[in-house]
């Protein structure tokens, strides 16, 4: 069968004609359409051809597709088989190729009851056998997949349970680990406690002998308008910084006094608390902004709506005065811990000060300083004609408070408990309007600032 043309009529091709083909006849080795087939069963050289359906012809195998019985030399049908050549020949091979041969045999002969044959049989039942081995081979590698398939499985739950197992030992561990540490951290966080009272109670410092060595005297700079002084502090670093209400930005200036760089801020910062070296809390006029001290903006907000006004980090709460209501204590996520109300004037500000569980405020209104415990009640005041409305206010952590006057332009020294008090820093003019302290407990110094900018550094000995 020829495979180029094996869909169409080779009759109706060889006239030109384009005709799909419908049967295919071995013998003539041509394949007919319809028309052509009823002319190919009526001819009498023709009409006792078996023919096949091309739809059948294209299901036998290529090799057999590609049989032929007509001598491609010679174009006639092969008559005989050549034993000793092992192939089919025509008239006209016998002639030429076969002219020596011997044992020649009719094609007839060889094919006659050929499916009876022991040959044949033996065959069919070598191919039969073969095809039940084949089948065999083919089931058993599918139940070899199977079984594979089942144990992938098997070893992806062992996988999953030995993980889980791992997990859990290794969350139980950590459990365990965590739990010691915290045991270990609390005990040894107890003793730093208690040395660090012990040593309190050796450096305490006695009021009589204390002394206070100008370090730094300097303005901070402006231009045209005036700034407008809140609040001041010193970052961990060393830098100084501070609150510029008018101007709507923190300074920062080094240890000499020269200004590093203005941070420039969205609102009016009033009063601040460093956290620590990238971040401080600063109140404006209606809640409490956690700034980045590198790039100014306002990573969290809280306590929104409160007349937010002083403000002091202690043992990681924010003590945050409500104006004219008192204090509200909150963490370092701005949850409100506690409230501790205080009938203030709406008016002016009072900075908290905490030692030893009792809290410290400064009234300007009565030139006092007071002293409660965390609950709201009051221990003790105190007031000195020449302390004149006391503003800033701050202790170095022990025994003792810093307190300036706004309207006096001095600074004072308190005991913690009241009872001893006196001014270390007499009245001046760099001090008028002072409005702000910070006691540096690293390098046991004293800041103080004025609301129009005049800094002032005390080394404290």
């Amino acid at each position: 069968m020829t495979a180029s043309r094996q869909h169409l009529c080779d009759i109706c091709f060889v006239q030109h004609i384009t005709e799909d083909a419908q049967v295919w006849c071995p013998e003539c080795e041509e394949n007919f359409c319809e028309k052509c087939k009823i002319h190919h069963d009526i001819a009498k050289a023709t009409r006792k051809h078996e023919i096949i359906s091309i739809e059948n012809v294209l299901k036998l195998p290529r090799f057999v597709q590609k049989l032929k019985i007509n001598c491609s030399d010679h174009d006639e049908r092969f008559v005989y088989v050549c034993s000793e050549h092992e192939t089919p020949c025509c008239v006209k091979c016998i002639k030429t190729k076969h002219i020596e041969c011997r044992n020649l045999t009719p094609i007839e002969t060889v094919v006659k009851d050929i499916k009876q044959s022991p040959s044949f049989l033996d065959l069919e039942t070598t191919l039969s056998d073969l095809l039940t081995n084949i089948t065999n081979f083919v089931e058993d590698r599918k139940a070899n997949l199977q079984g594979l398939k089942e144990q992938k499985r098997q070893c992806e739950g062992d996988m999953q349970s030995a993980r889980e197992a791992i997990n859990t030992y290794f969350d139980e561990l950590e459990a365990d680990l965590n739990n010691k540490m915290q045991q270990a951290f609390v005990k040894e966080e107890t003793e730093i406690k208690i040395c660090w009272k012990t040593l309190n109670l050796i450096w305490l410092r006695n009021i009589e002998t204390i002394l206070l060595k100008v370090k730094l005297e300097c303005k901070i700079p402006y231009e045209y308008e005036k700034q407008q002084i809140m609040d001041g502090g010193v970052l961990p670093n060393g830098e100084l910084i501070f609150c510029d209400k008018k101007k709507s930005r923190l300074i920062i200036m080094d240890s000499d006094g020269d200004v590093v760089r203005n941070i420039m801020l969205t609102f009016c910062p009033i009063r601040s608390a460093i956290i620590d070296e990238n971040s401080i809390a600063v109140t404006t006029a209606d809640k409490v902004n956690i700034v980045d001290l590198k790039t100014g903006q306002v990573l969290k907000s809280f306590a929104e709506g409160l007349k937010a006004r002083s403000i002091l980090l202690h043992n990681r709460n924010f003590i945050i005065e409500n104006l004219g209501k008192g204090y509200i204590i909150a963490d370092l996520q701005g949850n409100t811990v506690k409230s501790l109300p205080i009938n203030f004037p709406e008016f002016l500000y009072h900075h908290p000060i905490i030692i030893n569980d009792k809290l410290y405020y400064a009234e300007q209104d009565g030139s006092e300083v007071v002293c409660l415990d965390l609950e709201g009640n009051q221990l003790w005041k105190i007031k000195d004609e020449r302390l004149v409305s006391p503003y800033g206010m701050t202790s170095d952590n022990s025994n003792l408070l810093f307190v300036c006057g706004i309207k006096s332009n001095n600074v004072f020294v308190i005991s913690a408990d009241g009872k001893t008090f006196k001014e270390i820093v007499a009245p001046n003019e760099h001090l008028n309007g002072a409005i702000s302290a910070y006691f540096n407990k690293i390098k046991q110094e004293l800041l103080i600032v004025t609301q129009n900018g005049n800094v002032s550094v005390y080394h404290v000995i």
